[in-house]
């Protein structure tokens, strides 16, 4: 059900404050567009919402100027989302 994607993405976008960093706690962004992104596979019907989250929670992507100062989130690495999200993304 692709309905329950969305929930979790919704979910991890409104959390706040995982980080003493603000740069690290825009990374919950990443994963609830990956949330997003999974609905549309399961779930056909929810493209439509599903894409207009990702285009909203996108433009909360820390910059690449953000990123210059934090190593551990270069383009492409690994990332794992801490707190009670404990989700491994991609940095973008």
């Amino acid at each position: 059900n692709g309905k329950a994607y969305l929930l979790i993405g919704t979910m991890y976008a409104a959390t706040k404050g995982i980080y003493d960093d603000a740069v690290l706690n825009k990374t919950v962004f990443w994963v609830a567009v990956d949330k997003f992104n999974k609905a549309k596979q399961v779930d056909a019907s929810v493209t439509e919402d599903a894409n207009k989250l990702i285009r909203t929670y996108s433009n909360y992507f820390p910059s690449k100027d953000d990123i210059f100062f934090q190593p551990q989130l270069g383009t492409g690495k690994s990332f794992t989302v801490g707190g009670w999200i404990g989700e491994t993304t991609q940095c973008r």
